[in-house]
């Protein structure tokens, strides 16, 4: 083979992964954007579904500090989701919380904590979604 003949080969070879890498970027993106619209067509478009759900509990400055994800399962944002935390002694409500989360996306996960002065472990802790709107 000559020098002449193995550079015709060589642009043959890179001509053809151009073509095979250019064919699957188009695939990619014609893909990319099928799902996008389905989603937009087919999606049902239901309201926010708030799910909260307690972590951990830890003492900071003689405070009870208890983790809180807060999901949206819905498929609309919910705004200004307010999230209440109650400790319970039976019927008796000790001490309440309240946090405030400016968006909630659908199918996203936030933390964030509740501060207590009563120890948690010594109540039941109760947790709901108390208020949103959708923007």
């Amino acid at each position: 083979m000559t020098t002449e003949q193995d550079t015709k080969a060589g642009e043959r070879t890179k001509r053809r992964l151009e073509t095979i890498a250019g064919t699957l970027g188009a695939l990619l993106t014609a893909g990319t954007l099928a799902v996008l619209v389905y989603d937009g067509i087919a999606g049902d478009g239901g309201p926010p579904a708030i799910v909260v759900e307690s972590g951990a509990a830890r003492v900071v400055d003689d405070k009870y500090v208890i983790d809180i994800t807060v999901r949206n399962d819905g498929d609309q944002t919910a705004a200004a989701v307010v999230i209440e935390g109650a400790l319970r002694r039976g019927d008796t409500i000790v001490e309440t919380r309240e946090l405030e989360l400016d968006y909630v996306s659908p199918r996203t996960v936030h933390t964030g904590g509740l501060v207590f002065t009563h120890d948690p472990a010594l109540h039941e802790l109760e947790l709901h979604a108390k208020s949103w709107t959708t923007p």
